[in-house]
């Protein structure tokens, strides 16, 4: 399943965030997940972040990734292209933030959660002690079987 034709297909590792401008954990989530992708940089991983289209309005789209622009600036991050509808379908989305984490073989290693920060959309605890994504990058780029495949995420929902 090849998702996205550009520069990805330089990547070992292919990172898919779906995000939404107005969902309180995405909000939470975008720097650390800067910072996860900054640790990364050297690595042959890149991070897509991925829009769902679908309720926003042209100028809601234009507005939201301008204000991404400022945050996602490392090597290795990009705004996936839009209409999204077919990757949101392609990798059943249905939860921002979701992650999906691909291997060089664009087999999905991982989808879910980032850590285990929320338990829903406003209750989480102070201290995170899994750290799923990292742990699904390190796993994949050292050829390493997932211990996790899939935690459920906690956000708001995609609309379709």
């Amino acid at each position: 399943m090849l998702l996205f034709t550009g520069k990805s297909l330089e990547a070992q590792i292919q990172v898919y965030v779906f995000i939404m401008p107005d969902c309180p954990v995405c909000k939470y989530y975008l720097p650390k997940l800067h910072q996860l992708a900054l640790s990364y940089k050297d690595a042959s991983c890149r991070f897509y972040y991925v829009v769902p289209s679908k309720y926003l309005s042209e100028k809601e789209k234009k507005k939201f990734n301008r204000e991404l622009r400022t945050i996602v600036s490392a090597p290795n991050e990009q705004i996936y292209p839009q209409p999204t509808d077919s990757i949101c379908s392609r990798l059943n989305a249905k939860i921002t933030p979701e992650i999906f984490v691909l291997d060089s073989n664009n087999n999905i290693v991982y989808s879910g959660a980032i850590d285990d920060k929320y338990s829903d959309v406003l209750t989480y605890q102070q201290e995170t002690t899994q750290f799923y994504l990292q742990q699904a990058i390190d796993h994949a780029l050292n050829n390493q079987i997932q211990p996790i495949t899939r935690v459920e995420p906690v956000g708001c929902i995609i609309s379709r």
